[in-house]
């Protein structure tokens, strides 16, 4: 007759016979065994994760499949188990399955070698810079933080390129090359692969702030319909901005041969019928801008209403900004009870990693808006300062700046372009905060919070 425990140390005798077959490189020997103690007790979870293994090895990954579901419905805590089961799947092409299970295993043990190493394993996974090179490490954070100062994406790989930033095979980096490597969440510790995004075990580069500030400024910007010059010349300011008073057409200008010298002139190439020297159209130009300029009477208005409108743009970023803040962490929980739910199988794998999918594309969303929010803070006092001196004196400005100054100013003023006419600019639309005999009462009864703020002209 059998004693209780014979057959416990038996099965205890098995298990270190199949390990030592496992260490010695046996693996036929050790599936053998450990099939043997499976038919000796199919409810032993140690000797299923073995035998799973064993299949694994030996590219039989239906059979590891089905044996690690087995295992993991008797012991669903063990986050090795969902890596083996992941590896299974994916090798069977069942990626669907494999993303949810990895991503388990990750959120079991966060710091699991084996899961981080597969779901940052694939080719299109991996970040394109050493993070643990001390200098690279320096100049990815660089990188980032030149565009989040306003520097355009090109001046700031010529930067880091001259301070030798270059990718993983020491190759120069492109201007896509780089574009696409400050798009890696790898630099704020998540690592994505298989579609899904995993916190990673290692310190992320760069605050999820100053990433997602940077992510808007790393796409072209479509086209502005502003006004083209061919040629800008310094010695014809007006070009592209006076219309001909006959058909409406913006006029051109060159210099003309006369009385021993050179004039210049402005005309229509359109019409032919509207011809102007030079100093006369520049000299009623200025004439008109005096015209336009704010008395103090209304430069208080408008400094009143421009305050009231920062004061609401920050009542707004603060609000904004902790619904925002609360969203994400309502999301983060609800992604974490996914995962739980996952684990303790209480919904089937599709529907977990749709849910998850969700999840996590409204977070990312959210951290996109929250970026953009806290940056759309209205807190330019000095400019806004110096904005308000120039409507006081719109004629000297402009006679005192360059050519490219001059024809922002011109387009702020006069959006649509200005018609040629001897008494002052006529009808022609002018910039809102131009009309004095408006402003006092429209500006201040107007005021409304973010983004109401807008529209900014094209201009300045």
């Amino acid at each position: 007759m059998t004693r209780p425990g014979d057959q416990h140390v038996a099965g205890q005798s098995k298990l270190e016979q199949a390990l030592a077959a496992v260490q010695a490189g046996d693996l036929d020997s050790a599936r053998r065994q450990f099939e043997e103690l499976v038919m000796d007790d199919p409810h032993d979870p140690l000797a299923l994760y073995n035998l799973g293994l064993c299949y694994n090895e030996a590219g039989n990954y239906d059979a590891a499949r089905k044996t690690l579901l087995s295992c993991l419905a008797l012991d669903p805590g063990e986050a090795n188990t969902y890596v083996a089961l992941g590896l299974a799947e994916a090798k069977l092409g069942q990626m669907a399955d494999a993303e949810v299970h990895l991503v388990q295993a990750a959120a079991l043990e966060p710091d699991n070698p084996y899961a981080m190493g597969y779901l940052n394993g694939g080719p299109k996974s991996r970040q394109s810079l050493v993070l643990g090179d001390t200098a690279t490490v320096s100049l990815v954070r660089k990188s980032f933080d030149l565009i989040d100062s306003g520097l355009k994406i090109s001046k700031a790989l010529e930067q880091v390129r001259r301070e030798g930033l270059k990718s993983r095979d020491g190759h120069v980096l492109s201007v896509n090359t780089f574009r696409t490597m400050l798009m890696n969440k790898v630099y704020v510790g998540y690592i994505v692969a298989f579609g899904m995004t995993v916190r990673g075990d290692f310190d992320p580069i760069v605050t999820e702030d100053v990433f997602y500030r940077v992510q808007p400024k790393l796409h072209r910007k479509a086209k502005t319909t502003q006004v083209r010059y061919l040629r800008d010349n310094p010695e014809f300011p007006l070009r592209g901005v006076v219309r001909c008073p006959t058909c409406g057409h913006m006029m051109t200008a060159s210099l003309s041969k006369g009385n021993g010298g050179k004039y210049g002139y402005y005309s229509c190439s359109n019409c032919k019928k509207s011809r102007f020297r030079k100093e006369v159209l520049e000299n009623w130009f200025v004439q008109g801008l005096g015209a336009l300029n704010l008395d103090k009477e209304a430069v208080n208005a408008l400094s009143a209403a421009v305050d009231a409108n920062l004061e609401e743009n920050r009542k707004w970023v603060r609000t904004e900004t902790t619904r925002i803040n609360n969203k994400i962490t309502s999301l983060r929980e609800e992604k974490d009870a996914i995962i739980q739910k996952s684990i303790n199988g209480t919904l089937p794998d599709d529907v977990v990693k749709a849910w998850f999918d969700r999840t996590s594309g409204e977070e990312e969303s959210l951290k996109g808006q929250l970026a953009l929010t806290v940056t759309s803070t209205l807190d330019t006092p000095d400019v806004l300062k110096r904005g308000l001196e120039i409507l006081e004196h719109l004629d000297l400005f402009w006679e005192k700046s360059n050519l490219s100054t001059r024809q922002q100013l011109q387009g702020f003023v006069f959006p649509q372009g200005v018609t040629a006419r001897k008494p002052g600019f006529g009808t022609d639309p002018i910039a809102l905060c131009l009309r004095s005999d408006e402003l006092p009462a429209s500006v201040i009864t107007s005021v409304v919070g973010p983004p109401g703020f807008e529209p900014r002209t094209k201009w300045l």
